[in-house]
C-alpha cells in the first residue's frame, strides 16, 4: 500500500469478518448514513458457498468449464441473498454491518470504487459512536480479547501517546482522497490475466496528486 500511494504506512488493523462484526456490536450498534439506494442480488451466504443447488457433478462441471464467473454465480442461486439499502441514516448491527460493507455486485451501485464510498460512510458511523459512548478507554481490553482473529502492530503504549499529543478525541477527522478510473487511473491486465488499475500517466504523478490533496 505505501508503493502505490506514495508513503509508508504507519499502523494496520487486520480483522476477521467475526471480529467485525462483534465490533460493531460492543459498540451498540452504528448509525451509518447510506450514501445511494441499492441492491445486491449476489451476496454469499458462507454457509451454502458449497451447495450444488441441485445440479450434478457432471453439470457442475460443464458450467465451471464454459462460463465466466460471474455468470456461474446466477447458476447458484441458492448460495446468495438479496440485499436492500435505502439511502439514508440507517442504525447497523455488526451482521448488517459487514452486508453493507462487503457487498459489490449491485448493477447501479456495484463494484470496488461505490463499495469503498459505503466502506467510508461506516468507519465515519464508528468513529461517531466511540466517540458518543466514549470507548477510547476501552479499546485496550476488549482489542486484548480478540487474540488470533485480529492482527496489528499498534500496541497500548502507541494509544497512549497518541491521546497525549491530541486528548480532545472529537477533533479527529478522517480525511479521504478518491483515486478512480475516470481520472487517475485507468482498466488493465496482469501477467496472468487478473483484472488490475494502473496510473493514466506515472507512479510519480499519482505520488504528486496525493501530496497535493494532503496539503503537503
Amino acid at each position: 500500500v505505501g508503493s502505490v500511494v506514495g508513503f509508508p504506512i504507519d499502523y494496520f488493523v487486520a480483522v476477521s469478518f467475526a471480529v467485525f462484526e462483534k465490533s460493531i456490536d460492543v459498540l451498540g450498534g452504528v448509525d451509518v448514513e447510506v450514501p445511494h439506494t441499492f441492491d445486491d442480488p449476489l451476496y454469499p451466504i458462507e454457509s451454502e458457498k458449497e451447495n450444488d443447488c441441485g445440479k450434478t457433478p457432471e453439470e457442475i462441471e460443464a458450467l465451471t468449464a464454459t462460463l465466466s464467473a460471474t455468470l456461474i454465480e446466477k447458476e447458484f442461486p441458492c448460495r446468495y441473498e438479496q440485499l436492500h439499502f435505502e439511502k439514508g441514516l440507517e442504525r447497523m448491527d455488526g451482521a448488517r454491518a459487514l452486508k453493507f460493507a462487503r457487498s459489490r455486485k449491485s448493477e447501479i451501485f456495484g463494484g470496488d470504487f461505490n463499495r469503498s464510498l459505503r466502506q467510508e460512510a461506516l468507519i465515519k458511523a464508528v468513529k461517531d459512536k466511540i466517540i458518543s459512548v466514549n470507548f477510547i478507554p476501552k479499546i485496550v481490553p476488549f482489542i486484548s480479547t480478540l487474540t488470533s482473529d485480529m492482527q496489528t502492530d499498534i500496541d497500548a503504549g502507541v494509544f497512549a501517546e497518541k491521546l497525549k499529543i491530541s486528548p480532545d478525541i472529537t477533533s479527529f477527522e478522517i480525511k479521504t482522497i478518491s483515486i478512480s478510473s475516470e481520472d487517475l487511473l485507468t482498466q488493465s491486465r496482469s501477467e496472468d490475466g487478473q483484472f488490475i488499475l494502473l496510473p493514466t500517466t506515472s507512479w510519480d504523478s499519482l505520488h504528486q496528486y496525493i501530496r497535493i490533496q494532503l496539503g503537503e
